[in-house]
C-alpha cells in the first residue's frame, strides 16, 4: 500500500514539478541480481532512478541519514543499507548487499558517494565498491546516467544503459596495470587499487550515456 502511494506521488511529481524522460528502463533486469549504478545529483536520486522499475532497487546510503527513528524503520523496510563514511569499516555495508544480491535482489550505488551537482569532475573521487561487490558477487552492473540541472519545471533524462560485465572492465585495467603486479607484493593493495581503477572505468560508462 505504502510502497504503491509512494510510486503514484513520484510519477507525479516527475511529470509535473521536474518533468523526467526515462530511457532504457528494460536495461533493468526482470527477475535475478544485478547492481544500478548511477551519478549523484541531488537528494531525490533515489526516487528519481528507481520510480519507475517495477523491483526494489536497495540502495547504499550514508549513515547520517538515519538519524530519525522514523526514517530509519522506512529506510530499512525498502531495503536501504547505511554505509558508515570518514574512515568507518563499510564491511557491515558490503555483506549486507551481497546477502541481498545473493538472494536475487538488487542493489543501488553511487560510486561518488555524496551529491556531485556543484562540483567539477576533478573534484569528484569515484569509491571502489561498486566494482568490488559486483565482482565478488558476480553480478550484472546496469549503469544510470541523470542529466539536467535540477531546477522546477525543468526537463531532466534519465538514461539506463546495457548491462556492464565487471569481468571485462578488470580484465582490461589488469593489462594496463599487469606491469604492477610483480611490484605490489600484497594482494590486498593489488586488489584495492585494481577496483578503484574498476569503478572508475565503470563510471566513464555512466558519463558517456546518452539519447
Amino acid at each position: 500500500m505504502l510502497e504503491s502511494f509512494i510510486r503514484a506521488v513520484c510519477r507525479m511529481i516527475f511529470r509535473t514539478i521536474f518533468p523526467a524522460k526515462v530511457y532504457g528502463i528494460e536495461n533493468i533486469p526482470k527477475d535475478g541480481p544485478a547492481i544500478i549504478c548511477g551519478n549523484h545529483l541531488v537528494y531525490f536520486d533515489i526516487l528519481l532512478i528507481g520510480y519507475k522499475s517495477k523491483r526494489l532497487i536497495g540502495w547504499l546510503a550514508k549513515e547520517e541519514l538515519f538519524k530519525n527513528k522514523i526514517i530509519t524503520k522506512f529506510f530499512t523496510k525498502y531495503g536501504v543499507i547505511p554505509v558508515h563514511r570518514q574512515g568507518r569499516s563499510s564491511t557491515a555495508a558490503i555483506i549486507a548487499a551481497l546477502r541481498v544480491l545473493n538472494n536475487g535482489g538488487l542493489i543501488g550505488i553511487f560510486p561518488e558517494g555524496t551529491r556531485t551537482l556543484k562540483k567539477r569532475p576533478d573534484q569528484i573521487r569515484i569509491h571502489s565498491g561498486v566494482a568490488m561487490i559486483s565482482h565478488k558477487a558476480g553480478v550484472p552492473i546496469i549503469p544510470v546516467r541523470i542529466i539536467g540541472n535540477m531546477k522546477l519545471f525543468r526537463k531532466i533524462t534519465v538514461i539506463f544503459g546495457k548491462p556492464i560485465n565487471i569481468n571485462d572492465i578488470i580484465a582490461d585495467v589488469q593489462s594496463t596495470y599487469n606491469s604492477d603486479i610483480n611490484v605490489l607484493n600484497e594482494e590486498r593493495e593489488f586488489s584495492k587499487r585494481l577496483y578503484n581503477e574498476a569503478s572508475k572505468a565503470v563510471m566513464e560508462r555512466v558519463y558517456k550515456l546518452e539519447i
